[in-house]
């Protein structure tokens, strides 16, 4: 595991199951360059424990991940969320 990786999973952005990468919703709303507070507005959950995104909020985060792809100039989700989770955690801590 690089060290970005690592830093993401200590800093609970993601994690592995069964070796497949997971985010949490902070990063989920990271990698689509809206707020963690967007995010939650727009998800729901289903009956069935799954999750629900309003029609809005895909919008939002498809264009979102979209322009962070232009500014990262990758298409590499690790790269665009460490990068996104630093100046994130940045903010926060300055507050």
């Amino acid at each position: 595991m690089d060290d970005r990786t690592q830093w993401l999973v200590e800093h609970g952005y993601l994690s592995f199951h069964d070796g497949d990468p997971c985010l949490n919703a902070d990063a989920f709303a990271l990698v689509g360059n809206v707020s963690p507070e967007r995010f939650r507005q727009g998800t729901h959950s289903d009956p069935d424990g799954g999750m629900h995104m309003d029609a809005g909020l895909q919008r939002d985060l498809k264009r979102g991940a979209q322009e962070l792809m232009a500014r990262y100039d990758s298409a590499d989700m690790v790269e665009i969320l460490y990068g996104e989770a630093m100046r994130y955690e940045m903010e926060r801590n300055q507050s």
